[in-house]
């Protein structure tokens, strides 16, 4: 899922952008290399303190319709369709969390590679498009534009021309991503799968676990899906995903 939200036009962004400013006038001018990674590190606040507030709506809602459900169809005070509009409300809040973590994901992704290669930008820039680095840039503002086709095709050069670089992991989860876009669900399982198949040591594999339960459940499959859920649960109990799956079992 691209970034689902613009960025540059809330509050945060706008006096992120004053403080950097500030900062370059007062004679501490910054480099582009830490410009970027600020700015990375503003988004991803902003997108936690979002995700926050909408999981404690999703908390909330969901005590609710868990505690008084039962006592209302007893006492006849609400019909089943209201009952299945609650739950419906509380997975669509859910959805929204799951898209705003996705894009913290990817963030953090982008500050660790800023952080742990700070040369990288600037050879990008030199390099053009012969770089994975840049490649996988270009394929995922694509992506965040709603061009999938384009997107699609940036990913799987990726893949093709350096099938082992530290973005390949990302990559080929993001081409599940589109497919799921796309409602092609059968696809997206097949890429969300390869992603720890490919990538055995990839720090994507929990997120690709995530969306392959997902997947399945889109597809009917509850019992695989649980299973999938499980597994991630097991192999990375205390990750963001882990929480979420537990979260998909219990809704079984």
């Amino acid at each position: 899922m691209p970034l689902a939200r613009s960025l540059s036009g809330k509050p945060w962004a706008v006096l992120a952008t004053a403080v950097l400013l500030l900062g370059t006038s007062a004679g501490k001018k910054m480099s582009p290399h830490e410009l970027r990674t600020a700015r990375l590190e503003e988004q991803v606040a902003a997108l936690e303190g979002e995700r926050m507030r909408l999981q404690r709506a999703v908390d909330s809602l969901t005590a609710v319709v868990s505690a008084q459900t039962a006592e209302m169809r007893q006492k006849r005070a609400v019909s089943d369709d209201q009952v299945s509009r609650l739950v419906q409300t509380v997975q669509s809040l859910q959805a929204d969390v799951e898209a705003l973590r996705l894009d913290q994901s990817e963030l953090r992704d982008r500050i660790q590679f800023e952080q742990s290669a700070p040369g990288a930008p600037a050879a990008a820039d030199a390099a053009g498009a012969d770089n994975p680095r840049a490649l996988y840039e270009a394929a995922y503002q694509d992506l965040s534009r709603g061009d999938h086709d384009l997107a699609l095709m940036g990913f799987q050069e990726v893949l093709k021309r350096y099938p082992t670089a530290e973005l390949a992991d990302n990559a080929q989860y993001w081409i599940g991503e589109v497919y799921y876009d796309r409602k092609d669900y059968a696809r997206a399982l097949e890429e969300f799968l390869k992603v720890e198949a490919n990538h055995p040591s990839g720090d994507k594999i929990p997120a690709a676990l995530l969306k392959a339960g997902m997947t399945q459940q889109q597809l009917g499959k509850h019992k695989a899906a649980a299973k999938t859920f499980e597994i991630l649960v097991a192999r990375f109990p205390s990750t963001e995903e882990a929480r979420l799956a537990r979260a998909k079992l219990t809704e079984q």
